[in-house]
């Protein structure tokens, strides 16, 4: 297994075959946990909340 550096912003850069192997992407969010004397990241896909707009927006409204 490869060893990665903590860099000077506290980054660590991830190995460039485990980012494809897992089909992460630049921009990719992952949950963070301590687990004893590791840390563990956990990618995460975030959804975006829409606005109401249209008929539906306005039956709430009345």
């Amino acid at each position: 297994m490869p060893v990665v550096k903590l860099g000077k912003s506290y980054q660590v850069s991830l190995p460039k075959k485990l980012l494809e192997e897992m089909g992460l992407e630049v921009g990719d969010y992952f949950e963070v946990q301590r687990k004893g004397n590791r840390i563990v990241l956990i990618p995460k896909v975030l959804v975006e909340k829409k606005i109401e707009t249209g008929t539906s927006a306005k039956r709430r409204a009345s």
